[in-house]
């Protein structure tokens, strides 16, 4: 019998029918079609056992490209095999091989996300006094070392230690559609949600500079809801280089077909499957 071995595996998901990444009791989740996959193929028999781990946690209808998912199997591992029982909407197309006690969440150095904001340049400049170049200011505010409290969503589960690292933010147009890169080494709970929510109300002069500068100050507090979970993508996670991904090239195919034949949906979902359609 082979010895057991932990892999790390590069997936993509679309969340749209999914009550988010992690597993639950009564709903569909991408953790939960993971895990039944694994079953089904005997590379795992228990996720506690496999000691299954993702390295992030993606709230509902968010989608992803590079999402990270960890487990020791029984055999040794192929994507393809596993993609045979996963829905279409859902698929590996690298991994790698990683020491057993190596967990993808506490060893990843940076996560990157990428969002598809829903209404197009032309919307904006038709329905606002829309300020491009506010979007920007805003951005470089954004980077760097801050407290993201007030990007935070605020529950009971509130992570104490709130002082994030931005390390990257930038701002692009995609087919008269914006798009926001961040990287980080880790985000608090809704924060690219809600720094996208407050981009957008500067560009659109609903709050101004300076309103936008104060949320950076953890004495204030602000209340409000973040923008839609459906333009986020969780694009990659990223590990020290001794940690070498294998691509799939059928993995890799069955990614790229699953978002040309998903580019047509709608306007907006055009530009959110080319987007992903991007090498």
């Amino acid at each position: 019998m082979q010895e057991k071995q932990r892999y790390f595996v590069k997936t993509y998901y679309i969340g749209d029918n999914y009550y988010g990444s992690q597993r639950q009791d009564r709903e569909e989740s991408i953790e939960g079609a993971i895990i039944t996959a694994l079953k089904e193929k005997d590379y795992i028999k228990d996720e506690k056992e496999s000691i299954f781990e993702a390295a992030s946690r993606t709230d509902r209808f968010v989608s992803a490209r590079g999402a990270v998912f960890s487990f020791i199997s029984q055999k040794k591992f192929y994507p393809e095999e596993l993609n045979t029982v996963l829905p279409l909407d859902i698929g590996v197309w690298s991994h790698a091989v990683v020491p057993l006690d190596y967990m993808p969440r506490r060893k990843a150095i940076s996560r990157q996300y990428k969002y598809v904001v829903e209404h197009s340049i032309h919307w904006y400049e038709k329905n606002f006094d829309f300020n491009i170049d506010l979007i920007r200011k805003g951005c470089e505010l954004l980077q760097g070392r801050h407290d993201f409290v007030n990007f935070a969503k605020k529950d009971k589960n509130n992570e104490k230690n709130t002082v994030k690292d931005l390390q990257t933010i930038q701002f692009s147009i995609l087919n008269n559609y914006i798009v926001i890169d961040l990287i980080s080494r880790s985000f608090l709970r809704q924060q690219v949600r809600r720094m996208v929510k407050k981009l957008i109300e500067l560009g659109t002069n609903v709050i101004s500079i300076e309103e936008f500068n104060s949320l950076l100050d953890p004495t204030k507090s602000f209340s409000y809801k973040p923008a839609s979970a459906k333009g986020l993508i969780l694009w990659d996670v990223q590990y020290t280089p001794e940690i070498v991904f294998t691509s799939n090239n059928k993995g890799l195919q069955r990614m790229v077909q699953f978002f040309n034949e998903n580019y047509n949906n709608s306007h907006f979902k055009m530009q959110f499957f080319d987007l992903l359609r991007e090498k």
